[in-house]
């Protein structure tokens, strides 16, 4: 690898980590933009782990929950994922016809 290609690769790395630290930031602006809204005031626990999350997805679904949340604990819930339900089959049992 050549030192220009080097230099190309971490230069992009650097972009997408830039990209997604700004996608980041701008999730818990609007997290903290709803809550607000909502006068909802989060504590300084609840500060810190909005602060500390760096998953785009969950800062998602956190401001989405905001929107109907009844607190700030409400808001920040986490799923529980459920184990998939077994699926339910209708048996096809022949009837039979007897003359």
């Amino acid at each position: 690898m050549t030192t220009r290609s080097l230099v190309e690769v971490l230069t992009n790395e650097a972009r997408k980590e830039g990209l997604n630290e700004g996608r980041i930031e701008e999730a818990c602006a609007v997290v903290y933009a709803v809550l607000e809204q909502r006068k909802l005031v989060p504590t300084r626990e609840e500060r810190a782990r909005i602060n500390a999350c760096k998953d785009v997805e969950t800062l998602r679904r956190w401001y989405v929950q905001a929107v109907v949340a009844q607190n700030v604990a409400e808001a920040l819930t986490i799923p529980r994922r459920t184990a998939p339900r077994p699926s339910r089959r209708k048996s096809s049992v022949r009837q039979s016809s007897a003359v």
